[in-house]
């Protein structure tokens, strides 16, 4: 890891009080140590869009494949909380009648 990687990490642990950033950390450490010769590190710069990547090819394509499977089951997860909701709905208009 490098001396950047390693300082943004510490300013991240240190600042940063959600627990799912401290866990995503807490995973990057354990894959780090399961292999050290593949690491992958993203980030979104200054907010404007453009995102950068520090990696090697396989370990870019591992850390894209997890993005797409989160953002997919995120909309999926949305799709079952609208269903729930619908259903909800429908159980709570048949108890008034």
């Amino acid at each position: 890891m490098s001396k950047l990687t390693s300082a943004i990490e510490t300013k991240i642990r240190k600042e940063c009080e959600s627990q799912e950033v401290v866990i995503l950390l807490e995973e990057i450490d354990r894959l780090r140590q399961a292999n050290p010769d593949h690491s992958c590190t993203l980030g979104v710069g200054c907010g404007d869009g453009e995102l950068f990547v520090h990696g090697d090819y396989e370990s870019i394509k591992a850390c894209q494949k997890l993005i797409l499977e989160r953002s997919e089951f995120s909309a999926a997860l949305q799709r079952v909380q609208d269903l729930n909701q619908k259903a909800m709905a429908i159980l709570e208009s048949m108890r008034i009648k």
